[in-house]
């Protein structure tokens, strides 16, 4: 009985941990329409979403930390990576032995419910962080294409009806 409840918890918590996933995939995505749209104009800017796309929570916590400066946010999510990372590779890979042990796969529970509570604290600050980072792109997008109406420029084709995507190659 504890092995399901331990097995039906691991599968909240490693689902958690892919939202957080995308929610910095996201974030790091925005941060880059924001660079793109401040350079507009002064420099070109080329970045491949594929990286971002394929990058793992390591990675992309070090990406991120460019682009805040929350400190606590980054730390929490440091731990949290380690965790994750067990429970990835190791959360299932129960001999017999400690899956039918009823104290083993209670302590077990314990800790899975202590990592879901402490990755739901970082998707919550996450949450914010994903606010923040969307509210930059939109001011930046809204300023440029001001600054082209102020120039009587045409903004670029992808700049006309939404802010554009980054370069796919």
């Amino acid at each position: 009985m504890t092995y399901q409840r331990y097995s039906d918890r691991l599968l909240l918590c490693l689902g958690t941990y892919q939202f957080i996933e995308e929610t910095l995939r996201f974030c790091l995505i925005r941060c880059h329409a924001t660079t793109k749209f401040r350079l507009d104009g002064y420099l070109p800017y080329h970045f491949s979403l594929q990286g971002i796309e394929d990058a793992a929570l390591g990675r992309l916590i070090e990406w991120y930390k460019s682009y805040t400066v929350n400190e606590e946010l980054i730390r929490d999510l440091q731990r949290i990576k380690k965790t994750r990372d067990y429970l990835a590779h190791r959360g299932l890979a129960l001999t017999v032995e400690e899956s039918s042990n009823e104290v083993f796969m209670s302590d077990l529970l314990t800790k899975l419910e202590q990592a879901q509570t402490q990755a739901d604290e970082c998707f919550k600050q996450l949450e914010g962080e994903m606010q923040t980072t969307d509210d930059a792109v939109n001011r930046a997008y809204k300023t440029l294409k001001t600054d082209y109406a102020a120039n009587n420029k045409t903004p670029p084709k992808a700049f006309e009806d939404k802010p554009p995507e980054l370069d796919e190659s």
